[in-house]
């Protein structure tokens, strides 16, 4: 007996474009939506596995902006990606997609938002003191270990 095609229906996907997509300040991300697609993307997908691979966020925004109807078939082409995984991705979309709605009505939720956090480069970090052992939490394990006989000088 073949199961019964799950279906999204994407009332709001301008709303969410608008959101992820038409900001003022494009170096201010809605903390909120990312929030709630970060957290839905590693939820566990796989079962039994030792190693638990996260969905996506990116994905998981393309096809919430880009589709009107949402199931495993259309995923799948809109990705190019094989229908089980389709599936899973189809899955995060089904959880997160009431929370979204929830908070795009919510005027409070959508103020929430937090600059991109961009990536230094080495000249930055040392200007920043990063190369300075002392500012290194490692430093302190190692320090740690040194000194209950843990470890020892190489």
């Amino acid at each position: 007996m073949a199961r019964k095609p799950s279906v999204l229906h994407n009332t709001r996907m301008d709303d969410i474009a608008a959101e992820w997509y038409g900001r003022q300040d494009n170096n201010v991300w809605p903390l909120w939506l990312d929030d709630i697609l970060s957290g839905v993307s590693r939820l566990d997908y796989y079962g039994e596995r030792e190693q638990q691979i996260p969905l996506s966020t990116s994905k998981l925004i393309t096809i919430l902006v880009s589709l009107e109807t949402i199931d495993a078939e259309s995923i799948s082409g809109l990705l190019g990606i094989g229908v089980r995984m389709a599936r899973k991705y189809m899955s995060a979309c089904r959880i997160a997609y009431p929370l979204i709605v929830k908070s795009l009505d919510n005027p409070n939720i959508l103020k929430m938002r937090y600059p991109q956090q961009t990536i230094l480069t080495y000249e930055q970090g040392v200007k920043k003191g990063y190369d300075n052992p002392s500012n290194d939490a490692g430093y302190f394990i190692q320090k740690a270990f040194k000194k209950k006989g843990i470890i020892t000088e190489a």
